[in-house]
């Protein structure tokens, strides 16, 4: 078992879909699947634009004491949001 798990980074290994086929040697010359057999993969990753994030401005009013906010995780109040429930219903 221990063969079968090396040289793996811990995740499904690669398979490709049919979208991401290549094709090998089309019968059909007019095909516009032939002039993309040359495109790698992640070609297209150069056209994109980065991720933008959208952080709102917080006005600074109090905070919490140090001990309790190392343990909700927040320094701000209005930042903390407390999750006390399992599968969407309070516990």
């Amino acid at each position: 078992m221990e063969n079968y798990q090396m040289n793996r980074s811990g995740c499904r290994p690669y398979n490709r879909t049919c979208g991401m086929m290549k094709p090998s040697n089309s019968s059909t010359p007019n095909c516009p699947c032939s002039s993309r057999s040359q495109e790698n993969m992640y070609d297209h990753l150069k056209h994109l634009v980065p991720a933008m994030a959208y952080v709102p401005y917080q006005n600074f009013t109090s905070s919490y004491d140090l001990d309790y906010a190392l343990s909700v995780g927040t320094i701000f109040p209005q930042l903390c949001k407390p999750f006390c429930g399992k599968r969407g219903v309070r516990r």
